[in-house]
């Protein structure tokens, strides 16, 4: 695609290889931008010097969104006869705990789109309204669950968009509301919010300057970015 720029060449390559995950390196280091990358589904956005470091951390977490974990629990597995000894024992030289996939909500509109690509003959995508149903509920059944929704999804739409009635009853069903704070007082969402668009201002979109202010590292800030559709 001569002349066509990243975010072009991006969205044709998502279009023709829905399932493989895209990790975008530029020499523009604008947040806008590469809040358009993730949301076109873009793994990360790293830029030109690209670190050794981040550029293996981007790639690890490329292929952990394309491949997930098939056998839930090899110690029960191993206790039940099901797994072989010999191979858990030389699998298992560091054991990680991964976080609920509720208390890493970031990670879900990734996975969902992977699932939703995974054995489907034409690219999809989730309509507004799903999205937003995806993200508020509590996925108590973890990646699996979110998997096998986005399966029946997938099945039960015959178009390009995945629209809210072909989720799982589970997600349409209202989610418990939050108790609305007191007049005057601002919630830990607007404070964040606030500080975000302060040190984006106050940086000029620089993707770089922006998270050292804030103190956090660029990948956070970006991830914080695209969750509050800033």
């Amino acid at each position: 695609m001569p002349g066509a720029s990243g975010l072009e060449l991006l969205q044709e390559a998502r279009t023709r290889f829905p399932s493989l995950p895209f990790v975008l390196v530029t020499a523009y280091g604008d947040v806008r931008d590469a809040v358009d990358a993730l949301k076109l589904g873009a793994v990360d956005y790293l830029t030109k010097p690209v670190d050794l470091a981040e550029l293996t951390v981007s790639v690890q977490d490329a292929l952990g969104v394309r491949a997930h974990a098939s056998l839930d629990d090899p110690p029960a597995a191993l206790t039940a006869g099901t797994f072989r000894a010999d191979l858990f024992y030389r699998l298992n030289v560091v054991s990680l705990e991964v976080p609920a996939l509720r208390d890493r909500p970031e990670d879900i509109i990734p996975l969902a789109r992977h699932f939703l690509a995974v054995g489907g003959d034409r690219p999809m995508r989730l309509a507004r309204g799903t999205q937003q149903l995806v993200e508020a509920y509590h996925w108590p059944g973890n990646v699996r669950e979110l998997a096998n929704a986005m399966t029946r999804a997938r099945l039960l739409t015959r178009t390009d968009v995945v629209l809210p009635e072909a989720l799982p009853p589970a997600l349409r069903a209202p989610q418990p509301a939050m108790a609305a704070p007191p007049e005057g007082v601002q919630t830990l969402r607007d404070n964040e919010i606030a500080s975000l668009k302060h040190a984006l201002e106050t940086t000029g979109d620089n993707c770089m300057k922006a998270p050292a202010l804030l103190g956090i590292s660029r990948r956070g800030l970006l991830k914080k970015l695209k969750r509050f559709d800033l």
